[in-house]
């Protein structure tokens, strides 16, 4: 059985980062949406997985949004499938231009960056 890519998170509204930095208020997980790097408010980040073809989940390193070392890409500690998954992950990411984000196995932004304004609710912009 094959593998596909499941997308958790892409582009994320300031609104949206604003809620996060609230909730957990640190930004080795979230960045602060007033100085921290905005990428996913800038759409060039993805947070994924690989699932089964169907759609079912398999073994990764840990779940989503798990706010722990072990959401590192420090694999020492990993053994068996969800070692194989997310090095395969990594893997097929890179090979598309994505660069990982070192404390979410997660989290890959992609390397061609592009230029942006920065759009903040209740401000104008020309």
């Amino acid at each position: 059985m094959g593998f596909s890519l499941k997308i958790w998170d892409a582009y994320r509204p300031f609104t949206a980062q604003q809620y996060f930095w609230e909730l957990i208020h640190d930004d080795e997980f979230v960045a602060d949406p007033t100085n921290g790097p905005k990428t996913h408010n800038f759409g060039n980040v993805v947070d994924v997985t690989l699932v089964k073809s169907d759609g079912s989940e398999i073994d990764m390193p840990t779940e989503f949004d798990d706010f722990t070392s072990q959401a590192s890409r420090d694999y020492s500690w990993l053994s068996g499938d969800p070692l194989k998954h997310v090095l395969l992950l990594e893997e097929t990411m890179e090979k598309y231009g994505f660069i990982g984000y070192e404390g979410e196995w997660w989290h890959y932004t992609d390397e061609d960056s592009y230029d942006y304004v920065e759009f903040k609710p209740n401000e104008r912009h020309s």
